[in-house]
This record gives structure tokens, C-alpha cells and sequence, in this order.
């Protein structure tokens, strides 16, 4: 009788300790998660996944990968290529280069300079836009006699997205150090990065690295600005009620530097990125979500306020700020025009167009009034 029970309490002391590891791990894991953005998160959950499919042999490598020889011979049976080819991996060596090289990469473009919506339709369109221009540049190779293995072979993975990215974080001047050998021009640093990697592995798809760094040059060029939407839609869809599950999520990115990529690193003014100077009707736009949205970084990570938490914190702001502008508008001189609300200076500068956004408040500094404290008392005094 106790030899069975000692058994029987060791069993349970062992499942119990088997318990508390994996709730650890899976504690660690879910923490290690939440530091991820929102849309870098999602593209890597979503290789992840579809390796493990691949690892039971549910789905396999060659019948996803992209060969410019099938796609043009057969473009409606293979079309499907162009988007899966990016997002599965031949074997864990493989995702997991991959994957290291994106998420810290992915995470600082996502918040730095995109923000979670805009860097979703940047990854999702150059997952179309690189299988292309690899397949273009295979015919290019093979009729000019300079490659026939590009036209022939099938490739997968998420590298040439990978080489775009770093296209777009290297294309400012500046130095950079490769491996702590040596400095190098920034520009250079993706071709140097596709060398070595070419060097290292012989049997890594050259052409789609290639055709990545093409694509990211062609965006930041501003080549692919007709390809984005305006940076009013943008706002507009941010800041509907339909995204406010989505923004709720923890990890979701907003970017008030939304624009078109021309001027992607000409913007020294702090502005809005895309446009040359910073526009009325876009400032207007935006002036709505600055005050919560807005920080040095360019972005902030939500999920820690909802959104009607969000609408009557701004009502309640409103209600503090209505005798503070009864007074302004008996103080200012009678050659100064009262204080706008945001939802007049939205119709003049939009021409009646409204994006639909949070309810309203008062700006907290008009470019028709001087709102200073300096000035505020002059007028007091006389």
C-alpha cells in the first residue's frame, strides 16, 4: 500500500514539474511575442506556421516554390507561386537565418518609419513585386546567355523581402560597419550582405536577393508611389471604427509619417514624411490623433487604452478647454481672427472632405492666434 502510494505521489510530482516547465516556457515565449510589433509578429508567426505544416509533410517545398520556367509556361496554374513562394522555408537552417535577420529589422522599420498598417501593405506587396522581378530578371539571364539555373529553378523564403528591408534602412549616407571588419558606404551594405551570403551559401537563390534589393531601391526612389495609397487614406482607415479591434491589439503601431517614399529621407523638418513641405490639409488631418499618437519615435504601441476609453478622455479634455477660449477670444486683439475648431479648418483645407476620426477638440495652438503666456499677459495688461 505505501509503495503505491509513494508511486502514485512521484507520478503526480513529476506531471506537475512537467507542467510548471512548459507554463514557463510558454510564459517566455508569449513575453518574448508581445516585444515584437504587431505586423512584424504577424509574418513571422505565419512562417512559422507554415514550416510546421511543411515539417509533417502536409505541404511541401516544391509545390509552392516559385520557377520562372513554370510561371510563364503555365502563368494561371502557377500564379499562386508568386505569394507562397515567399513564405515557406526548405529547412530550419533556413527559416531560422531568416527569421533572425527580419524580426529585429521588420520591428524597427514597423516602428521607426511605417507603422503596423502601412508596413502590412509594404510586405504584402513587395511579396508580389519580388517574385516578379526575379522571374524577369531569370529571362533577362537566360537570353542573354549569363545564366540558364536562375530560369530553371524553383526557390522559396522570405530573404528577398529581407533584402529589400535592408535596402530601405541602408539607403540614407552614413557609414556602417560590416561584421566589425571594416566601414562602408550604407548604400553598399545590401550588396555586400548578398555576396557574402551567396559566398557562404552556394545554393541560395542570388537572383531573388537581387531582385529584392531592386524592389526596395525602386520604393525608396519613389518609383512605386502610385502602387500606396494617400496618406489621407491612410488616416482614414487608421482611425475608423471598424480597426478598433485591430488597434487594440497589443503591439499595434500608429505613424502619423505617412507618404508617398520620394522624400522618404529628405524630411528634416519633422513633418510628414512623403511631402517636400508639410501641407495644411495634411497637418489639419492629423492634428486630430497627434496629441495620443504622436512621439519621438514616430510611433507608439497601443493596446493599453481603448478606443472609447480614448473618445472621453478627448471629450473630457474638451469640456477643460471651453473657458480657457472664452478668455482667449476676449483678450485677442480685434485684428485676430477667434480660434478655429478642427472640424472648420478640415473643411477649408479639404474643400468640405471629412475624414471621419474622434470627436473633435480644440487646437491647442492655432497658426492665427499667438497662444503664448508672453502673449496672453500683453494683451491682459492692455
Amino acid at each position: 500500500m505505501d509503495s503505491s502510494s509513494n508511486n502514485n505521489n512521484n507520478n503526480s510530482l513529476e506531471m506537475n514539474n512537467g507542467d510548471g516547465f512548459f507554463s514557463r516556457i510558454s510564459s517566455k515565449v508569449n513575453q518574448y511575442l508581445s516585444t515584437i510589433a504587431l505586423t512584424t509578429r504577424f509574418f513571422f508567426l505565419l512562417c512559422v506556421s507554415l514550416f510546421i505544416l511543411e515539417c509533417f509533410n502536409i505541404i511541401k517545398a516544391w509545390q509552392v516554390c516559385l520557377s520562372p520556367y513554370y510561371l510563364l509556361s503555365h502563368p494561371l496554374s502557377n500564379a499562386y507561386t508568386i505569394i507562397t513562394s515567399n513564405y515557406f522555408h526548405i529547412n530550419i537552417l533556413h527559416i531560422l537565418f531568416n527569421m533572425l535577420a527580419f524580426i529585429p529589422l521588420g520591428s524597427r522599420l514597423e516602428k521607426s518609419k511605417f507603422g503596423t498598417l502601412q508596413f502590412f501593405y509594404l510586405i504584402v506587396l513587395f511579396s508580389i513585386l519580388i517574385p516578379l522581378m526575379t522571374t524577369v530578371l531569370s529571362v533577362i539571364g537566360l537570353y542573354t546567355n549569363i545564366t540558364r539555373f536562375g530560369y530553371y529553378s524553383c526557390s522559396v523564403g522570405f530573404s528577398g523581402i529581407v533584402f529589400s528591408l535592408l535596402e530601405i534602412e541602408f539607403f540614407e549616407d552614413r557609414l556602417v560597419s560590416l561584421y566589425g571588419i571594416t566601414n562602408i558606404p550604407s548604400k553598399l551594405y545590401p550588396f555586400a550582405i548578398l555576396f557574402i551570403t551567396y559566398l557562404i551559401f552556394p545554393s541560395s537563390s542570388f537572383l531573388g536577393h537581387l531582385s529584392g534589393i531592386f524592389v526596395g531601391l525602386l520604393f525608396v526612389k519613389g518609383n512605386l508611389s502610385f502602387l500606396f495609397l494617400s496618406p489621407e487614406k491612410y488616416v482614414q482607415i487608421e482611425t475608423s471604427e471598424k480597426l478598433n479591434r485591430v488597434i487594440s491589439l497589443q503591439g499595434y503601431i500608429t505613424n502619423l509619417n505617412y507618404g508617398s517614399t520620394s522624400s522618404f529621407y529628405n524630411n528634416s523638418s519633422g513633418g510628414s514624411v512623403g511631402s517636400s513641405s508639410s501641407s495644411p490639409s495634411l497637418n489639419s488631418s492629423f492634428t486630430r490623433i497627434k496629441n495620443y499618437f504622436s512621439r519621438n519615435t514616430g510611433g507608439v504601441q497601443l493596446g493599453s487604452i481603448s478606443p472609447e476609453q480614448f473618445r472621453q478622455q478627448q471629450m473630457q479634455q474638451q469640456q477643460q478647454q471651453q473657458p480657457q477660449q472664452q478668455q482667449t477670444q476676449l483678450t485677442s486683439p480685434p485684428n485676430q481672427q477667434p480660434q478655429q475648431s478642427i472640424n472648420n479648418i478640415d473643411e477649408d483645407n479639404n474643400n468640405g472632405y471629412q475624414i471621419p476620426m474622434y470627436p473633435p477638440t480644440s487646437l491647442q495652438y492655432s497658426p492665427l492666434i499667438d497662444m503664448s503666456e508672453e502673449n496672453q499677459t500683453k494683451n491682459n495688461n492692455k
